[in-house]
């Protein structure tokens, strides 16, 4: 196409879907990717809203003040989702690493780390995850524990096997109650049919906070759990505390 002038040239790169073009400078770019590229480094660009800013403090702003922005005001760095950054965080670029391990020198910001790290088996001590859940199993702590995570027990090599008492009857409702999740039978035979499926196989931890019954296969992953849903603080520390004195116990 020709045109009489340059202005007439401009409107049509503006306009055209064919033409990658920067109104603010006058470039062209070969692609839409490089376009972007170049708006949000030389013209503070917010490529998600598809909106140019007046300067970097306005942009920053933005990010801010956005709900669709999941941005660190400290990091001036931008996440993809909110659990990302909850993440960030939580990280050592935040916190100081709190949590210490008793048997190396390795520290963590979250106790959910710590757990994990005990459980991986990698730590000098030789703590696994079996082990882990065996010493909570067999410390004088162990009903605390369970006052806080519900500890099921393997019996045998294919899984975690799962037995009711006649204490899962709820009187209010004439049903028996599965104290592992919101289910609840008619009938005792109903319950134990329920927790011989497989329904919480592979299963060892059980969140007891009211109406939430979350099931983990670690205590590491139960630890983020509390961590992430419920706060954190009091849960966590007592359920550390408790696993602390279990493994020093077994460790000595």
């Amino acid at each position: 196409m020709v045109f009489k002038n340059q202005y007439g040239l401009d409107e049509h790169y503006k306009q055209s879907a064919e033409h990658h073009y920067c109104i603010q400078c006058g470039d062209e770019f070969d692609s839409l990717a490089e376009l972007t590229d170049h708006r949000i480094k030389s013209h503070h660009f917010c490529a998600k809203c598809n909106k140019f800013f007046s300067s970097l403090t306005h942009l920053e702003e933005h990010y801010k003040d956005s709900d669709v922005h999941h941005y660190c005001v400290e990091c001036k760095k931008e996440f993809y989702t909110e659990s990302h950054l909850r993440s960030h965080l939580k990280s050592k670029a935040h916190s100081p690493p709190r949590f210490a391990c008793d048997w190396c020198p390795k520290t963590f910001v979250l106790p959910s780390s710590l757990v994990l790290h005990w459980e991986a088996g990698f730590c000098p001590s030789g703590w696994n995850r079996t082990s882990v859940r065996d010493a909570i199993t067999n410390s004088d702590d162990v009903d605390d524990f369970s006052e806080i995570v519900r500890l099921c027990i393997h019996t045998n090599g294919l899984g975690v096997d799962f037995q009711a008492t006649k204490q899962a009857y709820d009187p209010s409702t004439s049903m028996y109650r599965c104290h592992l999740c919101p289910a609840q039978y008619w009938s005792f035979p109903d319950l134990q049919r329920h927790l011989a499926s497989r329904a919480h196989k592979g299963m060892l931890y059980v969140c007891s906070r009211v109406n939430c019954h979350h099931e983990t296969a670690s205590l590491g992953a139960m630890f983020q759990h509390f961590e992430d849903k419920h706060g954190g603080t009091l849960d966590v520390w007592l359920v550390l505390g408790i696993l602390r004195g279990a493994l020093g116990y077994r460790a000595t």
